[in-house]
């Protein structure tokens, strides 16, 4: 027998017979890419069903790199007939070029500790001599790490200097826009944008990290121009998407200044166009940005009037098929938010809306009653972040309503329950417990893991949600596990 004949098989293997829908199974069991880059080596067959799965995601972040690496991808003949998802992480580097302000950036490129390397706190009622061996030991790893990038100070801050001035190119070239575009027009199956700009939804990418590691400090938000906080990145998505005639079912766009809503009247109407098929629409807006004089406090009491003209609520109703709804906001105060509830969704019903979260804004009693109640035969799964009642509002009859509304089978209430009018205020667990549309978070620190209101507050979201899916007595009767707090 010729040696090389040993190697040719004749007929398709077991394997190679399987339904197609059977093998896509197998396929979304795999742990890694890497796994279904192998598994593209075994046939014809097996490369025909890995390959949707293998490329179906396109990461782009602000470096021409991967601009370049876009445009090669959407060029393939093969691969951009499987894109679906377009996943930009547009960071940029803080542009400060003289090396003194530059210095003190280092320890935002610091490594984070891992777990390993943080010793074992000290058990209740350890010594004082304890918890001093704690310290330092907990400090020593990252005095280490200081160290060593300072070392590197020299040569890292020649390679910032470079990547900054690879920033400055691509806002000059309209933040890459017409490389966006082109790229979309290649992506005939593209079918979900997402935007997280300081980790906002998702925490900051291996990729992100890798690209600029030689500059010693990672890119965080989005800095160095005189437009709004992540405005032009998202008018070049969406724009891109309407030009395109992409048909999106999902949009997650996290963090984005309220002034996005200002843009000319022609590219509101393109992008809100680009919006008419959504499914699920995940969006986290900020009212603070170092581009926008006197921000603070002024800004958002900007963004509070200018929502009140039913800004956001016609981009939101640009969606009229959404069965999941996420608005958030980055900043609230107790003397005043960004909106209220009724500015957003005013007396709308999505007929398919089956997931809402709201996140640091007002609502009176009657907005937050009628809102459920034109939504109770299809909502089931609720999300409230720091919300306060306007005007003569109760929370606890405002939960008993939820709870005999709806029919829920998840709910994540977390940092703040509060109202103006009697002054009552819950902390609640800033970590996600039941979160239904299961984004990655940081949770607590290590320091406040064991703290006692840490405890209390997961303790009261914990129960707040048990009530909402499950029912009995609201648990915010019963002042002695869940006492009200005074207001931060």
């Amino acid at each position: 027998m010729n040696p090389e004949d040993m190697f040719v098989i004749d007929e398709p293997t077991f394997i190679d017979r399987l339904p197609p829908e059977i093998a896509d199974t197998v396929c979304s069991f795999l742990p890694s890419r890497s796994d279904i880059a192998n598994v593209r080596l075994i046939s014809r067959f097996w490369t025909d069903i890995a390959t949707p799965r293998l490329f179906s995601v396109v990461h782009l972040i602000f470096h021409p790199d991967s601009f370049e690496r876009i445009t090669a991808i959407s060029r393939h003949p093969v691969i951009s007939q499987h894109v679906t998802h377009l996943f930009y992480e547009p960071d940029a580097l803080i542009p400060w070029r003289p090396r003194g302000a530059w210095d003190p950036l280092l320890d935002f490129g610091l490594p984070v500790v891992t777990p390993t390397e943080v010793p074992a706190k000290p058990n209740l009622g350890a010594s004082e001599r304890e918890y001093r061996a704690y310290n330092r030991a907990s400090r020593k790893p990252v005095q280490e790490r200081r160290q060593l990038l300072r070392a590197k100070g020299a040569k890292g801050y020649i390679e910032y200097k470079k990547l900054v001035a690879k920033q400055e190119q691509l806002r000059q070239q309209d933040f890459g826009a017409p490389v966006i575009l082109d790229a979309l027009r290649h992506f005939p199956e593209l079918a979900i944008v997402s935007m997280s700009l300081d980790r906002i939804f998702l925490s900051r990418s291996p990729y992100m990290s890798t690209k600029f590691k030689a500059g010693l400090c990672e890119p965080s938000g989005d800095h160095g121009h005189s437009q709004p906080w992540g405005v032009p990145q998202l008018r070049s998505l969406l724009l891109g998407s309407h030009h395109a005639g992409n048909r999106l079912t999902k949009l997650t766009i996290g963090d984005v200044n309220w002034r996005f809503l200002q843009d000319e009247a022609d590219n509101m109407n393109m992008m809100k166009e680009s919006l008419r098929h959504l499914r699920v629409l995940n969006l986290n807006i900020t009212t603070i940005d170092d581009a926008v004089e006197h921000s603070g406090l002024g800004e958002m009491a900007s963004c509070r009037n200018y929502l009140a003209s039913n800004a956001l609520h016609d981009f939101i109703m640009a969606a009229p098929d959404l069965d999941s709804l996420l608005i958030g906001f980055d900043f609230y105060m107790a003397t005043i938010s960004a909106t209220e509830l009724r500015h957003i969704v005013r007396d709308h019903r999505w007929t398919n809306l089956k997931r809402v979260e709201f996140g640091k804004m007002d609502a009176t009693q009657a907005d937050l009653a009628n809102f459920f109640s034109r939504h109770a035969s299809t909502l089931r799964h609720l999300g409230l972040k720091d919300i306060r009642l306007l005007g003569q509002g109760e929370l606890v009859p405002t939960l008993e309503h939820i709870r005999k509304t709806l029919s829920l089978e998840s709910a994540t209430l977390r940092h703040s329950l509060c109202c103006e009018d009697p002054p009552q205020y819950w902390a609640l667990s800033k970590t996600i417990c039941r979160d239904p549309f299961q984004y990655e978070t940081l949770g607590p620190s290590s320091r406040d893991e064991d703290d006692g209101g840490d405890l209390q507050r997961l303790k009261t979201s914990e129960a707040l949600s048990h009530y909402l899916v499950h029912g009995g007595s609201c648990p915010l009767l019963d002042e002695e596990n869940h006492p009200l707090q005074p207001e931060v």
